[in-house]
């Protein structure tokens, strides 16, 4: 992980089964600037979204994770490689 890589939780409204949240993923990592997307399967209503601010930002990410027909909030933004 890069020095320069930020942070943020996701709080997805809703529990999605395994495949929706497979299929939630995949969706999120291919956002141009995502580079790594990792929940826990006890807390499924929570993604952890590294991102590169140079190529995208939290709301961008938001905004992406929306527009899969979820609905989704930003819990918390921080650094991550510090």
């Amino acid at each position: 992980m890069r020095a320069d890589t930020v942070g943020f939780l996701l709080y997805l409204k809703d529990r999605l089964d395994d495949d929706a949240l497979a299929t939630l993923e995949r969706q999120l990592i291919a956002h141009h600037g995502v580079t790594g997307v990792r929940y826990q399967p006890a807390r499924p209503n929570l993604l952890l979204i590294d991102y590169d601010p140079s190529r995208t930002t939290s709301s961008a990410v938001l905004t992406h994770a929306i527009q899969q027909n979820v609905e989704a909030r930003l819990v918390e933004a921080r650094l991550v490689g510090l």
